[in-house]
């Protein structure tokens, strides 16, 4: 009996992804003098009270095909008399990205969730 070969179609569909964690879910704080954090439930409060500088990151995992990503932060901004605030990301490798929040001299910040989104394709 003669068998012939089967072709399997596989249908691939682009999907967009929201990764989310609490703005206490940091990788990292660091912090120089004259600055502190403070946590309240979920929120990460950032300040620099004429202090150097604060800064928190978080970090999300990624799949290695994961395409246009982009980070973000939510929550509210408290005194601001004079320094910068600061909002990076980059991604760290292909499976790995990286949010980094800075705050310099008089400012502070409250961050509620950090936000990772990014666009990939799936087998449907």
């Amino acid at each position: 009996m003669a068998t012939e070969p089967v072709t399997v179609a596989h249908r691939y569909l682009n999907r967009t992804i929201v990764k989310e964690k609490s703005g206490t879910a940091t990788s990292s704080r660091k912090k120089g003098k004259g600055c502190y954090f403070d946590t309240y439930r979920k929120w990460l409060e950032m300040a620099c009270e004429d202090g150097t500088s604060a800064k928190a990151t978080w970090t999300f995992k990624l799949p290695a095909n994961a395409k246009q990503v982009r980070g973000d932060l939510y929550g509210e901004q408290g005194y601001s008399r004079a320094g910068k605030t600061s909002l990076t990301g980059k991604r760290i490798g292909k499976k790995k990205y990286r949010i980094t929040l800075k705050i310099t001299k008089w400012r502070q910040e409250f961050v509620e969730v950090a936000q990772v989104t990014y666009k990939t394709r799936v087998k449907s």
